[in-house]
């Protein structure tokens, strides 16, 4: 839903932007301390949702009615410091959808959520069954360069600045820990034999497997490592894959470092893969040699896109150096900020720190080539169709 928050308080402008980043659905494009008039506020912003700063019932009158005239569809709700029960009647009568004022728990305010997003759907829940969902992966080129938190870090600013239905994936079968911190329901086999065992694999089965995480759904890996060998496990990765983009606007993958067995074969299959290294000179050998068995493999860019984490200024080998010894252009240069990472805690990264900053331009330069991409037909929406390479790896 597209959101406008219109609230001169700029504190309770933030509270309010807040709240909406750990709800589904929301996309917020314009933060405002007042709004254009009449038929502009359309055909400027377009929204569906209008977070607007009210001083009193008045308001109802005075500033609710008239937007209202002019966007019959628009759904308002109206927010102050302080409501009292006579004001909240007051402006509901004019036309407000809801009110919203900073002592509203957080159960309510998911119910107010919930409600706004019923109204925009009609009462009707859309079926997704066509939606080309993107598929994004993370892979290590050595374990322990920070692939699973860059994952997790880059959904997290999609999910803020979209307002997109994004499923994280933790498909690192032997030691994933997405899941760590958060309520397990099941693992990601658990959803392949379900898959098995479902004709259409629909969004209440979702909903069963996986667990709500600050606006993001979370599918961890197995509490447990896997004991076969994960190449036996391919084929049901891939319509897990295939299946949540019939669900979900974005899917985001912690794909196995890159030797692991079978990780080749998930990787040539998912629209992007960001590759990630650290700027350590036995990383970067082995980085390069990753780099070049994938290339032969047939995964190159612009599928394939390389991130240095953790860089300092006091690296030993320059942004010119790294892509002469990686052999390949670096898209992205992730500052080293642990502090920040234990600040953000589980909610993911925000604020203005040089780490969240890198971590929004990547997401953002991510939806931005998805809205530049034309619209192609595939055989499995948010998968590329098997190459004669991927299908050899898929048979070793």
């Amino acid at each position: 839903m597209r959101t406008v928050i219109a609230v001169p308080e700029a504190d309770l402008a933030v509270e309010i932007r807040s709240r909406l980043e750990e709800e589904e659905g929301f996309e917020i494009v314009a933060t405002l301390d007042s709004l254009p008039g009449g038929n502009d506020l359309s055909a400027v912003l377009s929204p569906d949702v209008v977070f607007l700063g009210v001083d009193g019932p008045n308001a109802g009158r005075e500033r609710i009615a008239p937007l209202l005239a002019a966007n019959p569809h628009l759904l308002i709700v109206a927010c102050a410091k302080h409501l009292a029960g006579r004001e909240v009647v007051e402006l509901l009568r004019a036309g407000a959808a809801d009110c919203f004022h900073p002592g509203i728990s957080g159960e309510d305010f998911q119910d107010l959520a919930g409600r706004l997003r019923r109204r925009v759907s009609g009462g009707v829940k859309s079926p997704r069954v066509e939606l080309r969902g993107k598929t994004v992966g993370f892979l290590s080129l050595k374990p322990g360069s920070g692939a699973t938190t860059l994952a997790a870090q880059t959904a997290h600013a999609m999910r803020r600045q979209s307002g997109k239905r994004i499923l994280l994936i933790d498909l690192n079968l032997y030691s994933g820990t997405l899941g760590m911190g958060v309520e397990q329901p099941s693992g990601a086999l658990d959803v392949v034999s379900g898959l098995e065992q479902l004709p259409q694999f629909q969004d209440s089965g979702w909903a069963h497997h996986t667990t709500s995480y600050h606006g993001l759904r979370i599918l961890p890996a197995p509490p447990l490592p896997y004991p076969d060998h994960p190449s036996q496990l391919t084929g049901g990765l891939l319509r897990l894959i295939q299946s949540a983009c019939r669900e979900f606007d974005w899917v985001f993958i912690d794909l196995p470092p890159a030797a692991a067995a079978g990780t080749l074969s998930l990787a040539l299959a998912l629209e992007r893969v960001i590759a990630v290294a650290t700027p350590e000179l036995p990383c970067l050998h082995l980085a390069r040699r990753r780099l070049e068995e994938l290339g032969r493999a047939g995964l190159k860019a612009p599928q394939l896109e390389l991130v240095v984490n953790r860089t300092r200024k006091s690296d030993l080998v320059s942004q010119e150096g790294l892509c002469t010894v990686l052999g390949t252009k670096v898209r992205w240069n992730i500052p080293n900020d642990y502090m920040a990472l234990q600040a953000a805690g589980e909610k993911g990264l925000s604020g203005e720190s040089a780490l969240a900053g890198a971590i929004r331009k990547m997401a953002l330069a991510l939806a931005v080539v998805d809205k530049a991409k034309p619209e192609e037909p595939a055989s499995q929406p948010g998968l590329l169709v098997p190459t004669a390479r991927a299908m050899m790896a898929n048979a070793n």
